[in-house]
């Protein structure tokens, strides 16, 4: 960003994109401004790698969220799901278990309690050690919330970037 000219800024993720945003959050606290996370672990457990991989094969996945994959990935979508799903089974995670409270950037965390990858465990450990956190829960949410809800995720998360001080 700084060789883009852009000093401040506010950072957003998904999924194991929520764990880039975190880490940033951590990591450049001078420069950003806003975080907003969805989908997000702060560390993983065995029971959280059970549930990745049994989404190994694609073939068991919602077909709507399959097709959403499969428009950006094509063909290359099962291969590269299974490298992912067989990396955590090699290398569990301790994402910011630790250093989660050395955020300081006003924090946004949604989740879908229907959620089968991240547990309500997560946003509510990363509440308890974000000073500057809110949390909002889509009650019928999976964990694709963005696209599942999208009007009312896009709305929530503009009021919470251009507005929330």
């Amino acid at each position: 960003m700084e060789k883009l000219g852009i000093r401040f800024y506010s950072t957003m993720g998904w999924s194991d994109g929520s764990k880039t945003a975190l880490l940033m959050a951590i990591k450049y606290q001078s420069v950003i401004n806003k975080t907003v996370v969805w989908g997000a672990s702060a560390y993983c457990k065995p029971e959280n790698i059970r549930a990745l991989v049994a989404t190994r094969n694609i073939k068991v996945w919602n077909p709507k969220v399959r097709e959403c994959f499969e428009r950006v990935y094509g063909n290359e979508l099962q291969e590269m799901w299974a490298k992912l799903v067989d990396h955590y089974k090699v290398n569990v995670d301790d994402i910011c278990r630790n250093t989660a409270k050395m955020i300081r950037s006003p924090t946004f965390i949604l989740h879908g309690d229907c959620d089968p990858l991240v547990d309500l465990e997560h946003p509510k450990y990363l509440m308890s050690q974000i000073s500057d956190a809110k949390l909002f829960r889509f009650a019928e949410g999976s964990h694709n919330i963005h696209q599942e809800f999208a009007k009312q995720f896009n709305q929530l998360v503009q009021d919470f970037i251009l507005n929330y001080e």
